[in-house]
């Protein structure tokens, strides 16, 4: 599912991008999980192919900075309740890292006092 992260990210740099009004930002990214239990982040697809097991997930990145809400939670395979909670933090985590390598692209696009103005 990288192509889901890539299309979620990338709508969202480009409707920014091209000045439409927005009251938040929405950040994509996956998780899988590996036989042993261990998570990888933004896997390869290989790393995909070789773990049947993960969750994508899609977060509202608020531009006050507040905790952004889950607006998209996609889960293949077999997946345990006691991690399931680990594994959206960690996904929630990466869409975090996201929003600020989207932050400063955009600020550098689009200057950073018209990034900063209320959508």
């Amino acid at each position: 599912n990288k192509l889901m992260s890539a299309i979620f990210n990338g709508t969202t740099l480009a409707l920014v991008n091209a000045g439409i009004p927005m009251k938040s930002l929405l950040t994509c990214s996956e998780c899988v999980i590996t036989k042993e239990g261990l998570l990888i982040l933004d896997p390869t697809l290989k790393e995909e192919k070789d773990h049947p097991s993960a969750i994508i997930g899609a977060f509202v990145q608020p531009v006050n900075g507040l905790e952004g809400n889950i607006s998209y939670l996609n889960s293949r395979g077999p997946i345990s309740q006691s991690s399931f909670e680990e594994i959206v933090s960690s996904v929630r985590f990466a869409c975090n890292s996201v929003f600020a390598f989207m932050k400063i692209a955009l600020e550098r696009s689009v200057g950073d006092e018209e990034f900063r103005k209320p959508f």
